[in-house]
């Protein structure tokens, strides 16, 4: 080997043989750029190099399948990215030999090269840059033409004036039903496509057309249409002459007072000018300038290229679909370069986390895609999408300002959910799109299950909105009894939705749907209204009970919101102290800051705030003393534990404590037995709500209970 070392040591390249126990020893002197990188390696010891260099622990699964049985002259990692003591990046590879039975790791620097292809890739971006500009000028500009359009729609404004205004826009623009009839067009779209006269149903959609050549690169925009939400792409259409366009549009649903979609305005722009060179680029580079990662066409020509390998071959693939939480928030607080920044961070440690045979694309946006496959009967994607989402949340760095980011990830395989790249692709997306729903920061694999459940939330968000004026919800009311010395009646008032082919529908299904839309307002602005007016009438028959109702975050975050509970409060004449405001402990810590200043307004005037589900989220005692808050509800799940477990018997304790001392009472909600009513009582709780002391009633049952408060005994 003395021959082969100095030849590697002439190179520049660092040769190690990997021996049992995976302790690796160097076989030729230790070039200079592994000592700047690893200061503390010296030659001569076995070297860590999975503790050094994270990426090689993944390639050493597929190292050691090529030393067992040799597929080649020699096994690649690709390349990869690590920093020196003195913050300069260096690009590296690694590649598997085996020589002689002996198995050796060859480490190279491929940082000079690398720089040479860096400056083309960064031409290439300043090219880019001032072509997203362009496009960037025409996003505000068909934004800025959507949103007054569907300003003047909302206002039921003639379609007379809203044609007058479109007929000269050069933006080609579409007023839809939501089947995708045309109500509305101008000259700029007829100047492209055969539209059939506004009104007219039996000529083609151009809407449904537009969706299906978009759908081959966005398999998602269904389900964002279908639930009432803006989508905006770019994508190739084909015109009646057989010639191609790019095409960007923007899709925006106008909801009428029921929250239902009575139109959808159509933006589209011909930018094959501005696309052609961008295009040209992504055929030379075929990565995405600001991630480095494959871009979305590389992306659908890998996924599809492999779909067809494993159909042939009989594998297994699984796609995994990650989209970054709150990403846009993100943006909106910093910049979009601080966005950039991100983005790239969190490209390098996803791809430092997958396998060489494995694929990572940057789909654009905050969305990525990993597909993986393998020739074993199951595929175990569940460690891996533990291990990605595990590496978004490591906190990072951007602005000087240390952030904490989470990621959903959905996961579809082939040919269990699918069986071609866009089905597998809309599977991959609905499941992210569950994990969202079940609290964001999971990862869910696709069932058919949840395919049936989507078309369910939409079919349950068009009937919610139509369910106040069909006057099928209600308020019931559920008694908060105080369990000390006091003879007091507090109420929480729960929302039931009777719906009238399905029967009652619980808020646990609801709810969720309507948090995901504009509903959540409407019925927040209705159950206040409500609540308010049934809490007047008990004052009115001498029953002064303080009337607890819930709000979301969502509702807290509306400009209007103190102003609408003030209007409420002077319009039914409940005096502020008989008002009380929960909101959920993890809704208050999102955006502490600007919910705390609505709370506080409304508690200078009197109305409570009560922090519900406490021990739920963070329960961080130190945030509580600075919170507008005056009444903690422990979460049910401590109370249904209590007796027998007693950890949370000594939270429960420690929870109520820790709030007599901060002066705040203590509600426990969920209590169902003798037993957690006894404990509840000895450490000295204030109130207790549950099954066992009254399920949720009517109004015409409270006026009983007011009356019969001081001789009614809790007792088994």
């Amino acid at each position: 080997m003395s021959l082969f070392a100095k030849l590697f040591s002439d190179m520049g390249l660092l040769a190690v043989e990997c021996r049992p126990g995976n302790r690796f020893v160097p076989l030729n002197d230790i070039p200079a750029w592994f000592h700047q990188l690893c200061s503390d390696a010296y030659p001569g010891e076995p070297l860590d190099l999975p503790a050094l260099f994270p990426f090689i622990e993944h390639f050493l699964q597929d190292a050691e399948a090529f030393w067992q049985q040799p597929a080649g002259a020699r096994l690649g990692s690709g390349v990869w990215t690590e920093l020196d003591g003195q913050g300069k990046q260096h690009q590296l590879e690694a590649y598997a030999l085996l020589y002689q039975q002996i198995r050796i790791l060859l480490l190279v620097d491929l940082t000079q090269t690398f720089d040479a292809r860096h400056q083309v890739y960064q031409r290439a971006r300043e090219i880019a840059l001032a072509q997203e500009k362009l496009v960037a000028a025409l996003q505000r500009e068909q934004r800025k033409l959507q949103l007054k359009l569907q300003e003047m729609l909302t206002r039921n404004a003639p379609l007379s004036n809203i044609a007058e205004r479109i007929q000269h826009h050069a933006s080609a623009v579409m007023v839809c039903k939501p089947d995708g009839s045309v109500e509305l067009l101008n000259q700029a779209l007829m100047d492209i496509y055969p539209v059939a006269a506004a009104g007219d149903a039996s000529g083609p959609s151009v809407l449904n057309q537009w969706v299906r050549e978009a759908e081959t690169l966005y398999p998602e925009i269904h389900r964002v249409i279908d639930t009432g939400a803006w989508w905006e792409g770019e994508f190739e259409s084909t015109l009646p002459d057989g010639t191609h366009k790019w095409v960007r549009l923007m899709i925006g649903p106008v909801l009428d007072e029921q929250q239902q979609v009575s139109h959808l305005v159509c933006v589209a722009n011909d930018i094959s000018g501005l696309r052609e060179p961008s295009v040209e680029l992504e055929r030379v580079t075929d990565y995405d300038l600001t991630t480095q990662l494959p871009n979305r066409r590389h992306f659908w020509r890998v996924l599809t290229r492999e779909i067809d390998a494993c159909r042939a071959s009989g594998d297994k693939l699984a796609l995994l679909y990650l989209d970054v939480d709150n990403f846009k928030r993100i943006n909106d607080n910093f910049d979009h370069q601080a966005g950039d920044q991100l983005l790239t961070t969190l490209s390098s440690r996803l791809a430092r986390n997958v396998k060489k045979t494995d694929f990572i694309a940057h789909l654009g946006g905050d969305e990525f895609a990993v597909v993986l496959r393998t020739d074993r009967r199951q595929l175990d994607v569940n460690a891996v999408a533990e291990r990605l989402l595990g590496v978004v949340r490591q906190p990072l760095t951007v602005d000087s300002q240390t952030l904490h980011v989470t990621a959903s990830l959905g996961v579809a395989c082939f040919p269990d959910h699918a069986a071609d790249a866009a089905a597998l692709m809309k599977h991959a997306d609905l499941a992210m799109y569950h994990a969202k729903q079940m609290g964001r920061n999971h990862y869910q694999l696709f069932t058919r299950d949840l395919d049936d459940a989507f078309l369910h939330r939409v079919i349950v968000q068009k009937d919610l909105g139509n369910a106040i004026t069909h006057q099928e919800l209600r308020l019931v009311y559920q008694p908060q009894i105080c369990i000390g010395d006091d003879a007091f009646l507090r109420l929480e008032a729960l929302l039931r939705w009777q719906h009238p082919e399905r029967g009652l529908i619980s808020p646990g299904v609801f709810i969720p749907v309507a948090e995901e839309s504009d509903l959540i307002n409407q019925l927040g602005r209705w159950v206040l209204e409500q609540a308010c007016t049934q809490a007047r009438a008990f004052l009115d028959r001498k029953v002064p009970v303080v009337m607890a109702v819930n709000v979301s975050a969502r509702q807290i975050r509306a400009s209007d919101f103190v102003a609408h509970v003030l209007m409420v409060l002077e319009q039914t004449g409940l005096p502020p102290a008989q008002l009380e405001l929960e909101i959920t402990e993890t809704a208050l810590l999102e955006d502490r800051e600007t919910y705390s200043q609505a709370l506080r307004q409304l508690r200078e005037i009197g109305v409570s705030i009560a922090l519900d589900d406490f021990g739920s989220g963070f329960s961080s005692l130190n945030y509580l003393k600075n919170l507008p808050v005056d009444r903690l509800k422990i979460d049910q799940v401590f109370i249904q534990e209590i007796p027998h477990n007693e950890e949370s018997k000594a939270i429960t304790a420690t929870i109520v404590k820790l709030a007599h001392e901060l002066r705040m009472k203590v509600v426990a909600e969920g209590v169902e037995t003798w037993e957690q009513l006894r404990f509840l009582r000895e450490i000295g709780c204030d109130y207790a709500q549950g099954f066992l002391l009254f399920k949720p009633l009517p109004a015409d049952e409270i006026d009983a209970i007011y009356r019969n408060l001081s001789s009614l005994r809790f007792e088994p």
